[in-house]
Formats: structure tokens, C-alpha cells, sequence
């Protein structure tokens, strides 16, 4: 049961939903199946026919839980320009300010999510070597609603910061923007929240 509950909340149905379920699928076969195949040789073919079968019943049920609704796949709010309007806040004193008219500020936002390109002095160093930067400034923005939910972008132009355009998650109650630190495949979030939603 763990296996399509984790495929359903790293997407569902889709590329990233499957691939997680086949690689937790294959890592639980595959550990026993090494340690009782030099014990046993004979063991492989019921290993692997019994492997097979908890594959394709993992996606059964998987599919069968998205058909009925007891496993929900995820899908980020639908934002409007009017929806982005406000302060958001990513609860460690940093906060982003969009204006209805296009106008974006800054105030200390941790600027390791990429000063892509610019020079090392544009940001102000928050202590010693190593502790990150923070990064304040005035620009511009605008929202982006992509190919649809999982697309849309709020993009920032502050010239004394680097970022990269913001995405959507979140909930329809409580939205929020978020961007990669590092790797995108570590999958370590800087959140922004509007500032009334609390921590």
C-alpha cells in the first residue's frame, strides 16, 4: 500500500508518480531476491514471477484508487494576476511585495536560490563566508499561466537579485511560490506564503 500512496503524492498517474512507484517497486523485489538467491538458486523464477505480480497489482490498485477518488492526485491552485497581489512571506524575516501594477519588492530573500549571473557584490553577505546572502531590491513582475496548472510562473525582475521565475504550489486556500535550491532533484524548497496565511 506504500508504494501508490507515495506514487499518488509524487504525482499520480503521471511520468513522476510512475517512475517513483517502479523504483520503490523494484528496490523492495530486488533486496530479497539477492539475499535468497545464494542460498537458493532455484529461487529466482518464483522470485520473479511474484515480482511481476506485485508490479502489476500495485499499478491496479494504484489506478483503481485514482478512478474511485481514495487516492487524490495532486494538482496546484489556478492563479490569477489578482491572486499573486500582496506580501508573501518565507517565514524567516524575507518578503516579497506584488503590486497590482506590476511593481515587485524584495526584502531579504535568500539569494542562494540563484544569483544567476550576477557579480559576487550585488548581494550583501549576512555573516561569515559561507552563511548565505540575503538579497533586497525594487523591480517588476509578471505572471505567466503557462500550458496550464503545473506550468504557470510569477517572474521577477529585481536588478540586485537573480531570480528565477516562481512557481505555484500550494493549496486553493493557502497558494505558494516556491523555487529549487540547488538541484532540482533534491527537491529542496524556498516557500514564500502570503503573509496572513501564519507559518
Amino acid at each position: 500500500m506504500v508504494v501508490p500512496v507515495a506514487a499518488a503524492l509524487a504525482g499520480g498517474a503521471g511520468a513522476g508518480g510512475l517512475a517513483l512507484g517502479w523504483a520503490l517497486t523494484t528496490a523492495a523485489l530486488t533486496v530479497p531476491a539477492l539475499l535468497w538467491r545464494s542460498r537458493r538458486e532455484r529461487i529466482f523464477k518464483p522470485v520473479a514471477l511474484w515480482g511481476v505480480a506485485a508490479i502489476v497489482l500495485t499499478a491496479a490498485l494504484g489506478g483503481v484508487g485514482l478512478a474511485t477518488g481514495v487516492l487524490k492526485e495532486y494538482r496546484p491552485p489556478a492563479l490569477t494576476p489578482a491572486d499573486v497581489v500582496g506580501r508573501w512571506s518565507d517565514g524567516q524575516g524575507g518578503t516579497v511585495t506584488f503590486t497590482a501594477d506590476g511593481r515587485v519588492s524584495a526584502v531579504d530573500i535568500d539569494e542562494d536560490l540563484g544569483g544567476r549571473g550576477l557579480p559576487e557584490d550585488t548581494a550583501d553577505a549576512d555573516g561569515p563566508e559561507g552563511e548565505g546572502t540575503r538579497c533586497s531590491g525594487q523591480g517588476t513582475w509578471t505572471y505567466e499561466p503557462g500550458g496550464g496548472v503545473r506550468s504557470q510562473e510569477v517572474r521577477t525582475t529585481v536588478d540586485a537579485c537573480g531570480f528565477a521565475p516562481w512557481s505555484v504550489g500550494g493549496t486553493e486556500d493557502r497558494p505558494t511560490l516556491y523555487q529549487y535550491i540547488g538541484d532540482p532533484d533534491s527537491w529542496d524548497l524556498y516557500v514564500l506564503r502570503r503573509a496572513d496565511d501564519g507559518p
